[in-house]
């Protein structure tokens, strides 16, 4: 028997696989060492080899989306992230996902804490505040 090379699969990947073919020809061997395509009788006393096959059995790549980051904020509206990665069936980070379906990776979250704006200073209490001398003293150190 002889055997071609195996073509391309059929599909790249998917739980039930694809298919790929090759040829199978009876052949002979003449006086000079060639070969050559015979009636298959001749080769019965060999089991005829396979030409067809499965392949690329397993699950294609798919998005997957890890853990929501926190908030950037603590109060109020803000965004949070998170990793998206395309896995093949052994895990491994590839290529090969459609786009289109890609999870998204950034979205709006709200804290629900109110936001305090610090309130307007009183004037009479900005002498606590101040650090150093008084302004006039510095007026006079001059």
């Amino acid at each position: 028997w002889e055997q071609g090379p195996w073509t391309r699969c059929s599909v790249s990947c998917g739980e039930t696989g694809g298919q790929q073919d090759r040829s199978v020809t009876c052949v002979e061997d003449d006086a000079h060492g060639e070969f050559s395509p015979t009636e298959e009788w001749k080769c019965a006393h060999s089991p005829r080899p396979a030409a067809r096959q499965m392949c690329n059995a397993f699950p294609c790549p798919q998005w997957v989306a890890m853990e929501w980051s926190q908030c950037t904020v603590t109060c109020g509206r803000g965004l949070r992230y998170r990793v998206v990665l395309c896995l093949d069936h052994r895990g491994q980070h590839i290529g090969g996902c459609p786009p289109p379906l890609k999870p998204h990776v950034k979205e709006d979250c709200l804290v629900p804490v109110a936001c305090h704006k610090p309130r307007a200073l009183d004037p009479r209490h900005t002498s606590q505040l101040q650090t150093g001398p008084p302004p006039l003293l510095l007026l006079l150190q001059r």
